[in-house]
């Protein structure tokens, strides 16, 4: 297996399917538009097993650094697998294709993630170790009863706020509110993420690997 750069839109739908938001092309089409630091560029590797698409992981390279492709938006991220698709063998393909660089951050991960462990003993194999860390986290407020119920709970000046401006960008043509709601059972990885019940933080996770031993920190 060999992981190799593509444009994104060369990445086949499938590779797509039954992902997250934050996992499609259309979330990477928006971070493309406007979510690139001046200095970055956005690298897509493709693993393909005998011509199949196997796994995507979109990265950030910047003068200094290679990292996951994420924003200050970003809930989560993790490389993506084809159905099937060996993660240890997809693991090693990208280790292969960084090697390049000394270190490789992944940020905003979703620890309970059942690839990981065979992705990280595939980049082991291509030389490469990992230390895990506490990153961030993801806050979020329920609002079961609805909207209008839940600015009623805030407080008088950011009621205040909230109404005096929403006529406002409500009549601007530039801006667009699409109200989304997850199916029953939560929305995958995203889901395991940010979903719950009432204010709630959920802690995040972030893995450096570092090629070949040359800077290394647990």
């Amino acid at each position: 297996m060999i992981a190799t750069e593509v444009a994104l839109d060369a990445v086949p739908d499938d590779l797509f399917a039954d992902q997250p938001f934050q996992l499609t092309a259309a979330w990477w089409r928006c971070v493309l538009m406007a979510g690139l630091p001046t200095d970055g560029m956005a690298r897509f590797l493709q693993a393909d097993d005998a011509d199949r698409p196997a796994g995507l992981l979109p990265l950030l390279a910047t003068p200094n650094d290679l990292t996951s492709l994420v924003t200050p938006y970003s809930c989560l991220f993790q490389p993506i697998l084809a159905p099937g698709a060996d993660p240890f063998a997809v693991g090693q393909a990208f280790g292969r294709a960084c090697a390049a660089h000394a270190t490789l951050r992944l940020d905003a991960l979703d620890p309970d993630w059942p690839a990981w462990p065979g992705l990280l003993a595939g980049l082991a194999a291509a030389g490469w170790r990992a230390a895990w860390f506490d990153s961030f986290g993801n806050w979020h407020d329920a609002a079961p009863h609805g909207w209008d119920a839940y600015l009623d709970a805030r407080s008088g000046p950011l009621r205040t706020t909230i109404r005096r401006k929403l006529p406002r960008a409500e009549r601007d043509p530039a801006l667009h509110f699409t109200a989304a709601r997850a199916p029953a059972g939560g929305s995958g990885g995203y889901g395991a993420c940010c979903s719950g019940a009432g204010k709630s933080v959920r802690a995040a996770r972030a893995v450096c690997v570092h090629i070949d031993g040359r800077r290394y920190s647990a």
